[in-house]
């Protein structure tokens, strides 16, 4: 007898192969609790294993995006040991304020004043600390003192009292506070005030925080400064003589970069990377040093995920360049961005006027990580001045930065992707360093945060402080 056409029409669905990405729960995200029956819960659902891990892949994300370390991802503490002189040379006010920056991340608990001169190591040490502070289960927030003064300036002009006061309470109640560059720009009255608002909430509350700053402690006044400088709640760390090694300077390669990042270190062949990525890498190598043999009025960008080898490249051309005799001005953004904010600094030994004019006209000028620079209109100014002399110019430039970074201004974005004469180089390849874990509103942050206290506190003790 032949079969039913329903009969058929079963069977063709059963040979039907699916590939599922979740074999589990074939891709539905829930599950069947599996109880027996007459159990309170049988019958009922419950949400797949695989929909918990894509969840805590988001949380992990929004709670990167709330600590603002994103942009500072390469600020680390193995970084750090690599791009200052060996551990005999450190200075040992620099090893004491290492040490005590590794036992703030591991229990933050008071506050950490690091001071110093532009070029000592303050951020990168700060970003050191709040990325293991993170990953021992703690929620930093990180802030640049000038950018959330541009952002609390635009609240209350545009007289929003709600999004004003709730901003300013997230900052004040923050689980971990890092404030950068304070004082380094030409701190107003207005300036301290708010500053002032939010540290003595944390004072009172003892909340673990930590603040960076170019200017002495006692240029601040008399009300800050005695906040600063509470021997019971605060350690202040002094760099006045601390540098990363000479080439850290501004406009120069640091010298692990001009000892470890040559053409003839760079890995082409990759274990492990695909065939495309492998071709991916010849491109960039061969575009590279095509560039760094005649850079003559052209521009090169190269874009690509972290850890590809873009910064590699372009240290290998600031080499190359370096010992045919000819000139190069390297820097990355944020490194120039916090030059140009201290020269507005009573202590400044250059004016902003002069600074500004070095850079625009270098022969050769390279910007590593664009896009760390954040999206104050102070920033993206300053940025689009120097990028428009330059284009209009021709004058030689090389830019790294993110794959898929957003160019806030779009009037950057066309200058530094202008087919006429700028070479656009993305690099596809493996991250050849350690990868790091990926990094809304504050109810759901408090739940992202708490999830990261619960899932670290097993090992690792949390400051429950502000929570």
């Amino acid at each position: 007898m032949e079969k039913s056409q329903s009969a058929n029409n079963e069977e063709n669905r059963s040979n039907i192969q699916i590939d599922y990405n979740c074999s589990i729960c074939y891709d539905s995200n829930w599950v069947r609790v599996n109880v027996p029956f007459g159990h309170p819960r049988w019958g009922t659902i419950e949400p797949c294993k695989c929909w918990n891990e894509r969840n805590e892949d988001q949380r992990d994300n929004r709670l990167r995006l709330y600590s603002n370390l994103n942009m500072l991802k390469r600020f680390t503490f193995d970084t750090l040991y690599a791009s200052t002189k060996t551990n005999d040379e450190i200075d040992k006010d620099f090893q004491d304020a290492i040490e005590y920056g590794n036992n703030f991340a591991e229990n933050p608990q008071g506050w950490m004043i690091i001071s110093g001169p532009t070029g000592s190591g303050k951020t990168h040490l700060a970003a050191a600390i709040a990325h293991k502070a993170y990953e021992n289960g703690y929620l930093p927030l990180y802030l640049v003192v000038p950018d959330l003064l541009d952002e609390v300036r635009r609240t209350g002009v545009s007289n929003d009292d709600d999004t004003y006061i709730n901003r300013i309470d997230q900052i004040s109640s923050a689980p971990v506070l890092f404030l950068d560059d304070m004082g380094g720009y030409g701190f107003t009255s207005w300036g301290q005030e708010k500053i002032l608002q939010i540290l003595n909430y944390r004072y009172n509350m003892e909340l673990p925080t930590v603040i960076v700053t170019v200017s002495p402690i006692e240029s601040f006044g008399e009300r800050l400064r005695t906040r600063l400088t509470n021997s019971s709640i605060s350690k202040v760390f002094n760099l006045p003589g601390i540098t990363l090694n000479p080439g850290s300077n501004l406009g120069f390669l640091p010298k692990a970069m001009q000892l470890g990042m040559t053409f003839d270190t760079f890995e082409v062949n990759v274990n492990g990377a695909s065939n495309r990525q492998k071709e991916s890498l010849k491109y960039a190598f061969s575009a590279a040093l095509n560039y760094a043999k005649n850079p003559e009025g052209q521009w090169m960008l190269f874009t690509g995920g972290t850890g590809v080898g873009k910064t590699h490249l372009v240290a290998s051309v600031v080499n190359y360049r370096n010992d045919l005799g000819k000139p190069v001005f390297f820097t990355t953004v944020a490194e120039l961005l916090d030059h140009m904010r201290h020269t507005f600094a009573p202590n400044s030994d250059i004016n902003y006027d002069e600074l500004f004019d070095l850079v625009k006209n270098t022969e050769l000028l390279i910007l590593d990580d664009f896009g760390s620079q954040g999206s104050t209109v102070w920033a993206q100014e300053k940025l689009y001045h120097l990028l428009v002399h330059r284009h209009n110019s021709q004058l030689s430039t090389m830019i790294t930065m993110e794959k898929d970074e957003i160019v806030n201004n779009p009037k950057i974005a066309s200058r530094i992707s202008d087919p006429r004469f700028v070479t656009v180089v993305e690099i596809e390849a493996l991250d050849y360093r350690t990868k790091e874990n990926s990094f809304s509103s504050s109810s759901q942050l408090q739940t992202d945060a708490k999830t990261l206290r619960n899932r670290t506190s097993s090992t690792r003790g949390y400051n429950r402080r502000g929570n």
